[in-house]
């Protein structure tokens, strides 16, 4: 029992280690991803909650399209509510072994000039948590690649997004 008992320990912090140092690369090599739309990030990245803002070279309604479609990417994620109307998107994420599930929320603000604005914001399902091992991360970057992979169509034309700021959270 004492043998069964000392492997599997042995056989868990190797794990343990493994996705630790896993995780911390990729929280490293994540500074480092190149964005082909201007993205603000309003977040740390090492936070639980992570915000992008971004402006998408679309009208507000293929935006809005596009933000819910890109959902399927995420697995697990089940759209809880869309409203046109109001701009926003909300979605949930179910437990994984990384963490205890995720809220995803869209804010879409269609822009005078050319495009719309969009605030993407990961937040943990439950909100004591104080970790959850770069999933929130791995979310949103995902999202906002599967948004610049739809847009590129329009990076590779005269259409490109004005370098502007983006407008400021409210």
């Amino acid at each position: 029992m004492f043998a069964v008992i000392t492997i599997f320990t042995l056989l868990w912090s190797l794990w343990l280690v493994w996705f630790a140092t896993k995780s911390l690369f990729h929280l490293i090599t994540a500074s480092k991803r190149q964005h082909r739309l201007p993205v603000h990030h309003s977040s740390s990245r090492l936070g639980t909650i992570q915000i992008r803002e971004l402006r998408v070279p679309l009208e507000y309604h293929e935006a809005f399209e596009v933000c819910r479609d890109v959902l399927r990417f995420i697995p697990g994620a089940t759209l809880d509510r869309s409203s046109r109307d109001e701009g926003q998107i909300e979605a949930s994420v179910g437990m994984t072994w990384r963490a205890w599930g995720a809220r995803v929320r869209y804010e879409l603000i269609p822009l005078e000039e050319e495009g719309t604005y969009v605030r993407l914001t990961i937040k943990p399902r439950f909100g004591a948590t104080a970790f959850d091992f770069g999933q929130s991360l791995d979310f949103i970057e995902t999202l906002v690649a599967a948004i610049e992979r739809r847009c590129a169509r329009f990076l590779d034309t005269d259409l490109k997004p004005s370098p502007a700021a983006l407008p400021p959270a409210s």
